[in-house]
């Protein structure tokens, strides 16, 4: 089968990184950044072949949420850097490789930092998104009474996706 070209991108940055490990690491999570935000096509396969073939469990990082690569999701997901729509195809991916189910509301997927409208607790955001549940947070307090993101959040809560679903139609 043929690579697609986001695998034949991270694969030229695979063959020609600096002599340390640093630099492969920053070289693989900067390619896979920008092939995301370029809008580059990813087939479903792809965050399997890129955590197998190019180690991604020492560079793709889980330093946003509990999942590997959470950050790479988020960034599938948001709409940034002049961009008017989220990589469809890179989140599919992922999805695939984690054997997620998303959380679309709206039209857009759920992934950590996004706000979520609660028909009763108004402003929640996301914090975590783990064994098909989704965590959120509520903040507020009287310095920040818009609720932003911001401090410690004042409420927890747990969704799965009939959850999410059912609030969503409301």
């Amino acid at each position: 089968m043929k690579n697609s070209k986001v695998i034949e991108f991270l694969s030229c940055v695979w063959e020609s990184a600096g002599p340390t490990t640093e630099q492969l690491n920053h070289g693989m999570s900067g390619a896979l950044k920008c092939a995301i935000c370029y809008g580059f096509k990813f087939q479903p396969d792809d965050f399997q072949e890129i955590a197998s073939r190019f180690r991604g469990v020492y560079w793709m990082g889980n330093s946003v949420g509990s999942e590997l690569g959470e950050a790479f999701y988020c960034l599938a997901c948001q709409k940034h850097g002049g961009r008017t729509r989220e990589n469809r195809s890179a989140a599919i991916s992922y999805e695939k490789w984690k054997g997620r189910k998303p959380f679309i509301v709206g039209g857009r997927r759920l992934c950590i930092g996004s706000e979520y409208r609660h028909q009763t607790e108004g402003r929640l955001w996301v914090t975590n998104i783990v064994d098909d549940k989704i965590r959120m947070a509520k903040y507020w307090s009287e310095d920040n009474p818009y609720g932003w993101q911001e401090g410690r959040p004042v409420k927890l809560f747990e969704f799965d996706h009939k959850d999410v679903k059912l609030e969503a139609r409301v």
